[in-house]
């Protein structure tokens, strides 16, 4: 996995959420997953496994799935 390179995102957190700008579209996350919205944002390759925080297999995938439907998320290899 790896940020999609050319992207312009703003990540901005609140108590309760954190949002995620980009090209006129806004979409929110649960504030706890600021740390891991913000690894998957700024590296070119990085594994589901190693986000940060404390979710659970299922809902990292759950966030990189959603990331990657986003097109601000890219599949770089399997590993």
């Amino acid at each position: 996995m790896g940020a999609r390179s050319n992207v312009i995102a703003r990540v901005r957190t609140g108590s309760e959420v954190t949002s995620v700008e980009y090209y006129g579209r806004t979409i929110t996350f649960p504030s706890c997953l600021i740390a891991a919205i913000q690894l998957a944002l700024s590296r070119s390759e990085f594994a589901v496994r190693d986000l940060p925080g404390e979710l659970d297999d299922v809902g990292k995938l759950t966030l990189i799935r959603r990331l990657v439907r986003e097109g601000l998320v890219v599949v770089t290899g399997v590993a």
